[in-house]
């Protein structure tokens, strides 16, 4: 489109369109956390997809995305007051509420698993990496959320995977004497991250068991980890010797 965009058209807007979305939202939040029912259960469970659908389009959305980048580069900008400004920036990065976070962070995950099954394994790491970030800024703001911490683990423990199906795709191309240099230090970067994110996985689950002593689901999935955390450990020192 042609369409020359500002802050009356475009961004005003959209500040009172997330105005409004956050005074009908915030009360049916704060209500579910203090007050719950089954019936605001129920609508609150109804709605949160719909959240997070929205949000993930309004921060992956390109053509907004250029329109916001069209304003701050034309000559108008510099004729936005300072609270104009400090929007024009905040609505280019990703709502920072729990509940956004956490919406965007999980509609981020299930992509990445789809893209490890359809094999777009570096697709896969980039978008996993990406809601790794999102569920590291909320386990900041709720270092003793049990969820939060649940869902990081199970995001680093993807990316273990996906590092793990890298290295060996890598090493099948070494033993078949086809793997240039440049590709042998990948595989040994994608060992690495192997190794780390199964130590991070095993982290996190000891916090999770720490804090919900008696969920024996959780103790297994700490069992599992410690077990997957051995197994990277030792094919990264045989293997580091063997790349050598």
């Amino acid at each position: 489109s042609n369409k020359k965009y500002t802050w009356a058209n475009l961004l005003q807007p959209m500040q009172e369109m997330d105005d409004r979305l956050s005074r009908t939202w915030s009360p049916v939040s704060h209500l579910n956390s203090v007050k719950n029912s089954e019936e605001l259960r129920s609508a609150h469970e109804h709605c949160l997809p719909l959240l997070s659908a929205y949000h993930t389009e309004l921060g992956q959305n390109c053509e907004l995305f250029a329109a916001i980048k069209s304003i701050a580069e034309s000559d108008d900008y510099q004729l936005l007051n300072t609270a104009q400004k400090y929007y024009a920036e905040l609505v280019k990065l990703t709502p920072r509420d729990a509940d956004s976070l956490r919406g965007l962070a999980e509609a981020q995950f299930m992509l990445g698993k789809i893209q490890m099954v359809l094999g777009q394994t570096d697709e896969a790491r980039c978008t996993l990496s990406e809601a790794l970030k999102i569920q590291q800024e909320l386990v900041s703001q709720m270092p003793e959320d049990v969820a939060a911490l649940t869902a990081l683990a199970k995001t680093h423990n993807q990316l273990a995977t996906c590092s793990q199906k890298s290295w060996q795709s890598l090493t099948q191309l070494r033993a078949m004497g086809s793997l240039p240099a440049q590709q042998a230090a990948k595989a040994e970067t994608q060992l690495d991250n192997w190794q780390q994110h199964s130590v991070d996985v095993v982290r996190l689950r000891k916090q999770v068991v720490t804090l919900a002593p008696n969920d024996q689901e959780s103790k297994r999935l700490l069992a599992s980890a410690m077990m997957n955390e051995g197994i990277a450990v030792g094919t990264r020192g045989y293997a580091r010797r063997d790349l050598g």
